[in-house]
């Protein structure tokens, strides 16, 4: 059996030891944590690179949606032109032809009237 003198060298040999350990296990973790706290920031760095070239993307696509409406607008502009113009010609077609009509009515009463 151990004496007590022993018991009390083991105690202090645990102890210091277990003290040891301790600070080793206190270094590696510090070490850990740098080390994550480099690869957060490294993680980080990359979430706003890739943010912003998904952003610059977005830009892009909406400059080039903008593009394409502002041309449909003003092809539908042209449109609306043309509708008009051929309305007004269209128009100015039955105004003549009506003004014909009379003036075919006068010109067949005037040969009545000659013959």
């Amino acid at each position: 059996m151990l004496e007590k003198q022993d018991l009390e060298m083991i105690r202090t040999i645990m102890k210091e030891e277990i003290s040891g350990v301790r600070e080793e296990m206190k270094a590696e973790f510090t070490s850990v944590r740098k080390e994550m706290k480099a690869e957060f920031t490294s993680v980080r760095k990359d979430m706003r690179a890739l943010e912003n070239r998904v952003l610059n993307e977005i830009d892009n696509v909406q400059e080039r949606t903008n593009e394409h409406f502002e041309r449909m607008d003003k092809r539908l502009d042209n449109l609306e032109s043309t509708v008009n113009t051929i309305k007004l010609e269209n128009s100015t077609v039955n105004l003549l032809i009506r003004q014909m009509d009379t003036m075919q009515k006068e010109i067949d009463e005037l040969k009545r009237k000659v013959s």
